[in-house]
């Protein structure tokens, strides 16, 4: 909890920084279930943001 004192404190940060140009905003997409949306390694330039739904998150290693 954040009492007056700390927010005081604190007051000399600057604000969160606003999103970029509308621009580079992507619509909205639907992924089927157990599709892949990348994989590891792979470069992206995009950041998913998850409305509703699930998302597994899982890395294979050598030793199974």
């Amino acid at each position: 909890m954040q009492t007056a004192a700390s927010i005081a404190q604190n007051s000399h940060l600057s604000p969160p920084p606003r999103a970029r140009s509308q621009t580079h905003i992507r619509p909205v997409t639907f992924h089927a279930p157990d599709c892949v949306i990348y994989a590891q390694g792979e470069r992206t330039r995009s950041l998913y943001q998850i409305e509703y739904g699930a998302v597994r998150i899982y890395r294979l290693l050598a030793d199974g």
